[in-house]
């Protein structure tokens, strides 16, 4: 979650100037398990300037397509009742063939076994509710595949100091992230 809250901090910074915010925007996102990058959504800075987090849009179901999981109780008649930074979730499994996560070149697996299993496990989504949908800000944990190599846990979201977790993806609004899909 850290590293997918940075990223948000960076984008919605109305600190820096026009250029050092352009340019570190530009920056923001790593490459995939598969080394594929995903731009940063093309927004105006003064757009992002003006979004706003809405702890109530996560009571919508219909913008929150049920990515994360909200603690019980949390919404009553479509406001948020609970901690506000509650609304912030994390998704960390996958259900099988829900998923199209790019498998790396080179990745070994045994035949019978579906390779969406294993390469899901390093992803994590951190659903945001924003004032013009929910945001899903997708974060890649490389070392998560290192660690279970040999170990039956499905654990997500493991970073190292040599393999720190990156974000991948930002999208903003409802719209789907890349590795969602269209069903």
């Amino acid at each position: 979650m850290d590293a997918a809250l940075s990223t948000l901090d960076a984008l919605l910074d109305p600190d820096p100037e026009d250029t050092v915010w352009s340019q570190g925007r530009l920056g923001l996102l790593g490459s995939d398990g598969a080394g594929m990058e995903h731009p940063v959504p093309d927004a105006p800075r003064y757009w992002w300037l003006q979004r706003q987090y809405k702890p109530d849009m996560a009571c919508d179901a219909s913008a929150y397509r049920g990515i994360g999981k909200l603690p019980d109780g949390a919404c009553e008649k479509g406001k948020w009742n609970a901690d506000r930074s509650g609304a912030i979730t994390v998704a960390g499994y996958w259900q099988p063939g829900m998923t199209r996560f790019p498998v790396p070149e080179g990745l070994r697996l045994d035949g019978r076994q579906d390779p969406q299993n294993t390469v899901s496990r390093p992803y994590d989504v951190v659903s945001v509710p924003m004032d013009d949908g929910v945001w899903h800000v997708t974060v890649y944990c490389p070392a998560t595949l290192e660690q279970s190599k040999g170990s039956s846990f499905a654990s997500t979201g493991i970073g190292t100091r040599e393999s720190p977790c990156r974000t991948v993806e930002v999208t903003v609004g409802g719209q789907n992230p890349f590795w969602l899909d269209a069903q």
